[in-house]
């Protein structure tokens, strides 16, 4: 794995967490490793096919090709701003492109937190979801080699804390650190 570079003001964190600078130290490094092994998740653009009375579930395009192939159906790209889980095609379960909305991040960030909800950071596809909670949490984290942490759209940061710490445990195992 290369190495995972942050660089960031102190003090964009202090005004952020005023009360809890370790945890909030933690944010740019746990983005900064989610965000890196989440490139290789390759999510993909979401379509659906429209009949003349009815219309697909949520496709990525080849599989929206192929169910329009007959000529029966015309393929749009979706634009839904924001879901309350992960997305993926209705047919091939590939991995399709989504945002959060605040029950959305929530929802993932419990199901993360759970007693059995393990985290795997060899998982692509589970990293691309912590990374879509954080963009959920940060709207303006834009920028992988300097995020900024300003702003968040959820005032409770505590389960993302949480979160955070969880991974930092797990970084700690992998890397002996």
């Amino acid at each position: 794995m290369s190495a995972i570079i942050f660089s960031a003001k102190i003090d964009d964190l202090k005004v952020m967490a005023e009360n809890d600078l370790k945890n909030a130290k933690l944010l740019p490094i746990v983005w900064n490793i989610v965000s890196t092994l989440a490139e290789k998740a390759e999510p993909q653009k979401s379509y659906t096919v429209i009949f003349d009375n009815d219309e697909s579930g949520y496709l990525c395009l080849r599989c929206a090709r192929k169910i329009s192939g007959n000529g029966n159906g015309s393929t749009f790209e979706t634009y839904q701003k924001e879901w309350d889980s992960s997305q993926f095609c209705s047919e091939c379960m590939c991995l399709l492109e989504y945002e959060l909305t605040e029950e959305g991040a929530k929802s993932e960030l419990d199901r993360f937190l759970d007693e059995g909800g393990k985290i795997d950071l060899n998982s692509a596809r589970q990293c691309y979801k912590i990374e879509r909670v954080f963009r959920a949490y940060f709207p303006k984290l834009i920028s992988k080699k300097k995020p900024r942490f300003e702003k968040p759209r959820f005032k409770d940061l505590t389960n993302l804390y949480k979160l955070c710490n969880k991974i930092n445990l797990l970084r700690n195992d992998i890397f002996n650190l």
